[in-house]
């Protein structure tokens, strides 16, 4: 197993968003199939790759993660936060435990709540050890996506927001380990991971684009979970 980088999935959002199927299921867990949740897409396209994954979840969601890993025999770990905070600030929540994993010199977000199918780890880490980033956002080039990359006169990231550019950001990312313990003072924040991205781009840290060409698709509202279930469904039975 690679040691190199890790893979964090991300499963502990409120997912008011599919409320109120989220009142008793974590929003990652709901089902696209019989045999398949939202979150494993994101499992299938990170455990081929040979990298140690966790899923990072709430402590009021953990028997059910527990249960799921045990019925699927999945081979993660879990990373519980037990502060309701936003996404920026449960990743900042596990700033020692990352820190200290031996030889581990970038770590991966991805969203548990999409589908996609398939991520090179390798060619980004290799980007990141060319251009020397600090963080690596995965991009493409679309305008139909709620947040968007602006790049400065050097090609490096100098923002994320909702004003439309010709770089719309995936919502994964590869942030370098080392960068975590020089803000750890961020840790108990309740902060949003664009919130804290920009943050790092004020402060100077380098922050590049990796443009992601393999299929995505964000399955987090109501109608993007029920037009991809029935398409999804529709193409597996016709496949039978």
């Amino acid at each position: 197993m690679r040691k190199d980088a890790v893979v964090l999935i991300l499963g502990a959002g409120s997912g008011t968003r599919l409320w109120p199927l989220t009142a008793f299921m974590p929003k990652v867990l709901l089902p696209v199939s019989l045999d398949k949740k939202f979150i494993t897409f994101a499992l299938e396209a990170t455990l081929k790759t040979n990298y140690k994954t966790y899923i990072l979840n709430g402590i009021n969601w953990l028997p059910k993660f527990e249960k799921f890993i045990h019925r699927n025999k999945v081979q993660v770990d879990l990373l519980t936060s037990n502060q309701k905070l936003e996404t920026g600030g449960e990743l900042l929540q596990h700033i020692n435990f990352l820190t200290r994993l031996e030889n581990c010199r970038y770590f991966f977000i991805i969203p548990g709540d999409y589908f996609i199918e398939k991520i090179d780890f390798k060619t980004v880490i290799d980007l990141m050890d060319h251009q020397q980033l600090d963080i690596c956002l995965f991009g493409c080039e679309s305008k139909n996506y709620g947040e968007y990359i602006k790049l400065n006169k050097n090609g490096l990231i100098k923002e994320i927001s909702t004003s439309k550019s010709n770089i719309s950001s995936v919502g994964i990312y590869a942030i370098k380990t080392n960068l975590l313990s020089a803000n750890g003072h961020l840790k108990n924040k309740r902060i949003t991971t664009t919130e804290l991205l920009n943050m790092f781009a004020k402060k100077g840290y380098r922050l590049g684009v990796f443009f992601f060409k393999d299929k995505w698709k964000d399955l987090g509202t109501w109608p993007r979970y029920m037009s991809f279930v029935f398409s999804f469904n529709i193409k597996r039975f016709m496949y039978l």
